[in-house]
């Protein structure tokens, strides 16, 4: 009975530990489907992890890319600015030179100014001048228009006498001119005064008795110095005053006299 007693109770206690062992496993197991889970999730996790990675990977080869395209563009920008600033540096030295040449033109201008005042004040003498040099001519002018009316008033005259004379001389022949009777010789001179002009007769004279006094005229003008005239080449006398011929006066001064003796 005792030794079945004790059986009894070993096999409790062998159940008893059995159960616990059986309940110690199911905890295990749901310990590892719980372990096994999160493992699973860590794989997916992982996985995505290194998609993730992958694709930053990529992202990171991209941008390494860009920076090397952009590194070498700065590199050319920087080459430019190089170029830029040696070009700035000569600029600036073409302006410093220019600066020089200008300070040099505006020493030139002040000079050139000064002299244009000096030129203007010997402008504004030499106009003062010319009036007054104007202003006389002015009165000289008017001085010469009062003698060429005067020369005008004695060539009118001159003109009536020299008609008078013509109708007084109008049997004489043409004398003829220099170039066509040559080289006159020169005769002795003699003063030979025009004859006046004949009163009206109160009876007709005879057509036959008038080249009387002319032909005795001719002899006496064969006598005077013939000189050509200078306008028309008439022959006339050189103690004539003008020529009877054309209207030339040969001695204004002569005309001057009587003019100054008029007045």
């Amino acid at each position: 009975m005792t030794e079945e007693l004790g059986g009894l109770d070993l096999l409790a206690k062998v159940d008893k530990y059995l159960k616990e062992v059986r309940e110690q496993l199911q905890k295990e197991r749901e310990a590892l489907a719980e372990r096994e889970k999160k493992i699973k999730e860590w794989e997916e996790n992982l996985k995505k992890f290194e998609a993730d990675l992958k694709e930053k990977e990529k992202y990171l080869e991209t941008k390494t890319k860009e920076v090397d395209e952009y590194l070498s563009r700065l590199k050319a920008r920087e080459a430019e600015i190089d170029t830029a600033l040696k070009a700035v540096k000569e600029r600036g030295e073409a302006v410093s030179k220019l600066e020089g040449n200008l300070n040099a033109l505006l020493s030139e201008l002040s000079k050139l100014r000064d002299e244009v005042a000096k030129r203007s004040e010997e402008i504004i003498n030499l106009e003062n001048s010319l009036k007054e040099t104007l202003s006389k001519l002015a009165e000289r002018e008017k001085a010469l228009m009062d003698r060429e009316s005067a020369y005008s008033s004695i060539e009118a005259e001159i003109k009536k006498h020299m008609e008078a004379l013509r109708n007084a001389l109008g049997a004489i022949p043409e004398v003829p001119k220099l170039s066509e009777v040559g080289e006159v010789p020169k005769v002795e001179k003699k003063e030979v005064t025009a004859p006046e002009a004949p009163p009206p007769a109160e009876t007709p004279a005879p057509a036959a008795e008038a080249p009387a006094p002319a032909a005795e005229t001719a002899e006496a003008a064969a006598e005077e110095e013939m000189v050509p005239c200078p306008n028309c080449g008439t022959m006339i006398s050189s103690e004539a005053i003008m020529c009877y011929n054309c209207g030339y006066i040969l001695k204004p001064e002569a005309l001057e006299g009587g003019d100054e003796g008029g007045n």
